[in-house]
């Protein structure tokens, strides 16, 4: 899979190319730092959605 699809939160229906990222992060997901993320300076957690392959969902905002 060379792309994914973000679905919800800041970043929903961005596709982001995945040939960079580690293993752990295909996996486990990422914490992307955002612009548009709910709280200032701050980063919006997206993870893999188990039934949808190359779908990656929002799970919130953090510090």
């Amino acid at each position: 899979m060379e792309h994914i699809e973000l679905i919800a939160g800041p970043m929903d229906g961005a596709i982001m190319e995945t040939r960079r990222l580690s293993e752990r992060h295909l996996a486990e997901g990422i914490a992307f730092k955002h612009p548009r993320c709910g709280i200032p300076g701050g980063h919006s957690v997206y993870t893999p959605d188990p039934e949808r392959p190359g779908v990656w969902l929002w799970r919130g905002d953090t510090a």
